[in-house]
């Protein structure tokens, strides 16, 4: 058997095998961070939205209540440790005072999701359109 050929075709295999093992590897655990990223920011994309669908809106809007702590819950499990704290503010103010401002949480929520989706920065206060449709009709 010729030694001298067969070894440099065994090293060429075997770092040929390690590469795709290790590029494997490393595609594999990015495309897990991808998925779990993505994950991450629909639930919160869908935390924003019921948020600012009940928020500035009488209690008598149908199915708010089931909104607001679906939206406060998913925070909590998905949002940052900012928007924790400030989810469980809201919370504890809301069974205090059966009121509190969603203003600051919507805000680093729009904040977090522009930077997550490599959006533009946007400063200023969020700003509500409700529309009071008459009832009378």
């Amino acid at each position: 058997m010729n030694w001298s050929l067969l070894i440099p075709l065994l090293i060429t295999t075997v770092t040929a095998v390690a590469g795709w093992l290790v590029a494997h590897r490393m595609a594999a655990k990015r495309d897990q961070l991808n998925k779990r990223r993505d994950l991450r920011v629909q639930y919160l994309i869908d935390a924003y939205r019921k948020l600012e669908s009940v928020s500035n809106r009488d209690e008598n809007t149908a199915g708010w209540a089931e909104k607001l702590e679906s939206a406060i819950a998913d925070i909590q499990l998905f949002g940052s440790a900012r928007q924790v704290a400030l989810a469980q503010e809201f919370a504890s103010n809301m069974a205090a005072d059966r009121a509190a401002s969603t203003d600051v949480l919507l805000a680093e929520l729009r904040k977090d999701l522009r930077e997550e989706l490599v959006l533009e920065d946007v400063r200023g206060d969020l700003k509500f359109l409700r529309i009071k449709v008459p009832t009378d009709r």
